[in-house]
């Protein structure tokens, strides 16, 4: 699994790259484990991208919001 993480993200020398390419030719079961692996890695990026944008958001929301109060809140005393 570390190897085909290591193919997808771009972390293999080229002649070790150009040596798993020949056995993804020759190995379905490999050509889609990588392909999930792909996938997965895409996923990742995208939620990674999505959690940063939602986060932009919220911290500029909280930053155009007033201060809170205590006598904003009606609190009813026992």
């Amino acid at each position: 699994m570390e190897e085909i993480r290591r193919y997808v993200m771009g972390e293999m020398p080229l002649a070790e790259r150009n040596s798993f390419d020949r056995l993804i030719e020759k190995d379905p079961i490999l050509k889609r484990e990588v392909n999930g692996m792909r996938l997965t890695i895409a996923n990742l990026r995208q939620h990674k991208k999505k959690r940063q944008e939602i986060r932009a958001l919220l911290e500029e929301a909280e930053s155009e919001l007033p201060p809170l109060r205590a006598e904003d809140f009606d609190v009813e005393e026992d």
